[in-house]
């Protein structure tokens, strides 16, 4: 009894002593061969293989088994014992075939030699069941493991506890109360597979209750009840009571071992792990690093437990965002257990590189993760079978990292590697088919980010189906299916169906109990969201308001989520053009972001320029300007987020446009240079929006008749276009048409005229004869020749340029009757030039006959906008722009006349003209008076 009690109390060495006496008086009143011999020889194995010194122990379980097996032949009960130890030191490493081999040989022999019902047949099947389930033969294993607890119910009469009648029939099998209260422990592994945790308290408190009764001075072993209750309250995440029980544990283990023990070691350990959990790091540190002073000073069998208490330093590390601290502490780990592993290929290995790569990942080191990732499949690879949920799990590590580099496919293909050996395994444990949910999940998740809407809402919503089945109705893993579904909803314009899964995600939140506002907030913001996708912006305004009011009553201090919930309605008003009222939340939010941030935040930098862009929308291009809202957000941006290079971009193109509209070129084009700079730096692929800025500047260039630095940029543009992208042709040609202008301004009308004439051939091999594009380039052609004829003295050259500028414009003309037939006005003037090329080369008649042509177009403009227009206002803007364009008809028929000297003819077309002139003016005085 005393050796047990020694083993129990984990005080081994002294335990293998006793045993090594016993075994030496054996000897010397017993044949070598008998079997009190081979009970103390399995007794020494078992400390062996307690110490993790499995191969020592291996060799003394081979001399007791052989022993055993000549003294008994092939059935006892001792040979069971033995067999079942063979078995546990086959299952540490990992040959789970054997170690199923030796424990079926146990049952086999209990099943000889005891009744059907008696208690080792259980605790054999569940030694069996945990063989299966690390083969992942988990539908097996959970049939073995529910027939021992089947044989455990028929026991104590599970549904209706009557532990006095279960004693009675446990002390016919047991030598006393302690292996009563293991087997007690055991059944509670059993319940906690099942996560019938309250069942589990139940047979803890009633091993708790013999113990105190039995043994009350034993406070090592009342102390481990406590700890493994703690372990039951803790799955029940309730951290508290388990905190509570933990430390009554550690009292009661500091008074039985005055002097100290590793075991110590351990509860505060498993105090750290529960103080990590809450979020209270720094006493979880203090818990840690006494472990560290009670090993130092007591040592531990394992150093491998060494090893887990430097890996609990990373995980506080790691929850407090000290990543690198971390990492230093899980290669430490991982540095002991290769030595103690001797370097091999042993799985923990795995584990804790796994552990690494985690916080890898978490600092979006990436290639470094996947490196040991892979090292970590090698390993789980060559120690499990295929399958195996370990594998599975570094598979999904994998997927994370592929697809946090945007490798979706690579991240996708490893997603499902893992789902499909989950789907394999067929468990139906809740716990696995929620891992199941999980992976779905994940999968859903890429395929949202490739786009797949439908085929991501399809896995969430298989994942959602398990999760209700196995979560109560409340569970936040309901909220995230719901929330993602409804995300990929909304990617696809389906905003009332995704309504509904948010308001669904809304409704649980408002159920749970303690109400976290902060959640509440999220789920009102979203349903805001949609509204706002929608165009629906009262209804938005109404769910962003509700989220402000909570947040400014249960965290105002939050001044963070509360600038953004400002800036958010600014948003919504100003899409309202309720541009005031925004300016009012705008401001409100900058004011919060200035006061509690650094100045160069890159939020404030956000609401400046969201500032911006609403006196843009008021056409106060100066306040925008002068109050350099747009200069101090590109300012803080280019501080806090340099690398950012797209958003700079997007930033200084905006300031540049709002200095263009100001003409202020200078300022417009130092904006743009930068642009332009950054872009060919940083973002050479973006050929097709370099080609855009160089041009832009071209074109301001342009504006301030420096013409030969507009066609500088403008070539610059055009040599990428043709190097990057040969078959932008619309773009070639602009460009192309850009450099014509150029020259057309000045006078070197000869290129002009070969620039945009390329300009023309291109869009005429590329586009329909009748493209509107086409007649534009026509009429462009025509008025650099008719340019040409200015600047010559040669009259038949003027003749031959009027001709070939008549041809052109007569092609235009075709095209825009047939394209845009009813575009009267851009008709009328391209009559109009055509009537003054016939003047000028004295067609007279054929120039009267196109001017009246094109004043018959303009007087069906008058009758069509007089007609369309009832407004005042509309018609004093029709009479003040169609009466110039109208009487210049009338002009220009008076102007021939004239020159067929039909002076008559001539004077009673001035006079028209002369009185819808006057009229004009008139109605023009009119309208000034009144407006002032």
């Amino acid at each position: 009894m005393k050796k047990k009690l020694l083993y129990i109390e984990g005080k081994f060495e002294e335990a293998i002593n006793f045993h090594e006496q016993a075994l030496q008086i054996r000897r010397k009143y017993y044949s070598s061969d008998h079997p009190h011999i081979a009970n103390s020889l399995r007794n020494i194995g078992d400390i062996f293989h307690k110490k993790d010194r499995y191969d020592e122990a291996f060799v003394y379980f081979q001399e007791a088994l052989t022993i055993l097996e000549k003294y008994y032949k092939s059935f006892h009960p001792d040979i069971a014992k033995c067999m079942s130890s063979i078995g546990y030191y086959f299952r540490e490493q990992r040959n789970y075939d054997k170690s199923l081999e030796s424990h079926q040989r146990s049952l086999t022999i209990y099943e000889k030699c005891y009744p059907t019902d008696h208690v080792f047949i259980p605790l054999t099947l569940n030694d069996i069941a945990d063989s299966l389930g690390g083969q992942d033969k988990n539908n097996e294993a959970l049939n073995v493991h529910c027939r021992a607890f089947r044989m455990h119910k028929k026991f104590i009469q599970y549904d209706h506890i009557d532990m006095s009648k279960y004693f009675c029939t446990l002390r016919s099998f047991f030598s006393g109360h302690i292996d009563i209260i293991c087997l007690l422990h055991n059944i509670d592994v059993v319940l906690n597979i099942l996560e019938k945790f309250d069942d589990a308290m139940i047979f803890h408190r009633q091993a708790l209750t013999m113990e105190e009764e039995y043994h009350p001075s034993f406070q090592a072993k009342i102390a481990q009840t406590f700890i493994w209750i703690g372990h039951v309250l803790r799955n029940q995440e309730k951290y508290e009571e388990a905190l509570d029980h933990y430390k009554q544990a550690l009292v009661m283990q500091k008074s039985y071992y005055p002097l100290g023990h590793v075991n110590i070691a351990f509860t505060l350990q498993n105090i750290g792990a529960i103080l990590s959990e809450q979020g209270k790091y720094d006493e979880a540190l203090k818990f840690y690093q006494q472990v560290t002073i009670v090993v130092e000073k007591h040592g531990l069998h394992n150093r491998c437990d060494i090893a887990f208490n430097l890996m609990g330093f990373g995980n506080i590390l790691c929850n407090q965002e000290k990543l690198d601290e971390a990492i230093d502490y899980y290669q430490r780990a991982l540095q002991i257990q290769k030595d103690y592993y001797d370097h091999s290929d042993h799985p923990n290995l795995a584990d804790t590189i796994n552990n690494i790569d985690n916080l890898l990942c978490s600092q979006k080191k990436y290639d470094e993760a996947m490196k040991f990732y892979k090292e970590a499949l090698r390993i789980q690879e060559k120690n499990y079978p295929n399958g195996h949920i370990k594998i599975a799990i570094t598979l999904n590590n994998i997927g994370h990292v592929l697809m946090n580099q945007t490798k979706y496919d690579e991240s996708l293909d490893y997603y499902q590697q893992a789902y499909s050996i989950l789907v394999k395994l067929g468990s139906y444990y809740p716990l696995d088919q929620l891992q199941i949910a999980f992976y779905r999940s994940y999968i859903s998740d890429v395929l949202h980010l490739q786009k797949k809407y439908q085929e991501a809402v399809e896995y969430q919503q298989r994942a959602l189906s398990i999760r209700e089945k196995c979560l109560p109705s409340t569970h936040k893993q309901i909220i995230t299916s719901c929330i993602k579904i409804s995300r990929s909803l909304c990617s696809q314009k389906k905003y009332t169906d995704a309504l509904e899964f948010q308001q669904r995600a809304l409704s649980i939140e408002e159920k749970i109990e303690p109400i976290n506002y902060m959640n509440i907030v999220d789920r009102l913001c979203e349903i805001g969201k949609n509204f706002f996708d929608q165009e629906k912006y009262d209804e938005a305004l109404e769910f962003f308001q509700r989220a402000l009011t909570i947040m400014e009553t249960s965290d105002p201090s939050n001044h963070g989520y509360n600038a953004t919930l400002l800036n958010s309605i600014g948003e919504i008003l100003k899409q309202q053009q309720k541009y005031d009222e925004a300016l009012t939340f705008k401001n409100r939010a900058l004011k919060m972001r200035e006061t509690h941030f650094p100045s160069n935040h890159q939020h404030i930098a956000s609401i400046l320029n969201d500032i911006s862009i609403i006196f843009h929308e008021q056409n106060k291009y100066d306040e925008a300007l002068d109050c350099t809202f747009y200069q101090r957000a590109v300012e803080i941006k280019e501080k806090f987020d340099p690398t950012d290079y797209e958003g700079i971009v997007i930033m200084l193109i905006t300031i540049s446009n709002e200095f263009k509209h100001g003409k202020k070129y200078d300022d417009a084009l130092h904006y743009l240079d930068r642009d332009l700079n950054i872009r060919e730096t940083h973002l050479p692929s973006t050929y097709e929006q370099i080609s855009r800025h160089v041009n832009g500047i071209g074109l301001i260039h342009n504006e301030q008749e420096k013409y030969n630095e507009a066609r500088q940029y403008y070539r610059r543009a055009l040599d990428i276009t043709v190097k990057f992208n040969a078959s932008a042709y619309d773009d070639i040609a602009v460009l192309l048409s850009n450099i014509s202008l150029t020259f057309q301004r000045q006078g070197d009308y000869v290129k002009a005229f070969d620039f945009r004439n390329r300009s023309l051939k291109i869009r005429e091999t590329h586009l329909s004869s009748n493209h509107l594009k086409i007649a534009d380039g026509l009429n462009e052609l025509g008025h650099i020749l008719l340019a040409q004829k200015n600047n010559n003295a040669d009259v038949l050259e003027d003749q031959k340029k009027y001709n070939e500028a008549l041809l052109y414009r007569q092609r235009a003309l075709t095209i825009k009757q047939e394209y845009c037939s009813s575009d009267h006005d851009e008709i009328a003037n391209n009559l109009t030039e055509i009537g003054q090329l016939h003047a000028n080369l004295k067609e007279y008649d054929k120039a009267l006959e196109v001017y009246q042509q094109a004043l018959s177009t303009r007087e069906q403009i008058s009758q069509s906008d007089q007609v369309e227009n009832d407004y005042i206002i509309q018609y004093f803007s029709f009479i003040f722009y169609r009466p110039t364009k109208y009487t210049n008809c009338l002009r220009e028929i008076d102007l021939v006349w004239n020159s067929k000297t039909d002076y008559d003819r001539a004077a009673e077309y001035f006079e028209k003209c002369l009185c819808i002139r006057e009229a004009s003016l008139s109605l023009a005085g009119g309208r000034k008076k009144k407006s002032s």
